[in-house]
């Protein structure tokens, strides 16, 4: 997979909040690999020139209850933590607070936090969610997250590189990595039509077989598809080529990113 393909996902994953859907949630995803396999580099190339993007490298729960209006207001669409588990580098009943919210904000929708007067009038706030984490954390919170229910939404992505090596060429030649970075296109209508025909449908329902849920992130690939086919309508077979490099990502092996 080149390193565009998962860049071009991550984009149409932002632009999922615009696809017509009866389904409110929003889902999330997260990125899982090993230290030094670029997941920093690939959420910021996808993020950094959205300003309705938020990417971080942590949160708590004090930060994120201000950040509720912006969420409600569509300032904010997606947050992207560069550093996921920055979250549980603290003790466990606080990571496991702000896991909720997270939780919260990607499906049913956050409102209030527990500190709050649950008798007020509130809005839910819903964003999508995407994080970057090293095997060792998901390998031993999964067990944890099954439970909870946490797993089944996101869609789970699993990356290594072909060459590790080439980093240290890159650096060695004093030259930074060509990203190839997806063009950012926004919807003037804030609309994108919901247009997935039954095979295609049955097709992204495969993809996403070996994921940990059912419901949100088949919604999720749905809505992806769906951003995919409004910013290359005149491109199909480019569609297809981003899917066929992208679905061993979602399967239980991984993907291999070629530098």
């Amino acid at each position: 997979m080149k390193p565009q393909t998962l860049i071009e996902i991550l984009d149409a994953a932002h632009l999922s909040a615009y696809v017509e859907s009866p389904f409110e949630q929003r889902g999330g995803i997260m990125l899982i690999g090993p230290p030094g396999v670029m997941k920093t580099t690939f959420i910021n190339a996808a993020y950094q020139e959205w300003p309705n993007a938020l990417v971080l490298s942590d949160i708590n729960v004090n930060q994120l209850v201000p950040l509720r209006d912006d969420l409600i207001s569509g300032r904010y669409r997606t947050i992207a933590f560069t550093a996921f588990d920055k979250l549980y580098q603290r003790h466990s009943s606080t990571s496991s607070n702000i896991e909720g919210h997270i939780s919260a904000l990607v499906e049913e929708g956050f409102q209030r936090a527990s500190f709050e007067d649950q008798r007020m009038t509130s809005f839910k706030a819903r964003c999508l969610v995407v994080g970057g984490l090293p095997y060792g954390i998901y390998s031993r919170k999964f067990n944890e997250w099954a439970e909870s229910g946490f797993a089944r939404r996101f869609l789970w992505c699993f990356i290594r590189l072909s060459d590790p090596e080439k980093i240290q060429d890159a650096i060695h030649d004093w030259k930074l990595i060509d990203m190839a970075c997806a063009a950012r296109i926004e919807p003037k209508t804030r609309n994108i039509p919901y247009n997935v025909t039954e095979a295609e449908s049955r097709m992204l329902q495969k993809l996403v077989k070996e994921q940990p849920g059912e419901a949100t992130p088949f919604i999720l690939i749905k809505k992806i598809y769906c951003a995919l086919k409004w910013k290359y309508s005149r491109k199909p077979a480019y569609i297809k080529h981003l899917l066929k490099e992208f679905a061993p990502c979602l399967t239980k092996n991984g993907g291999t990113i070629e530098l």
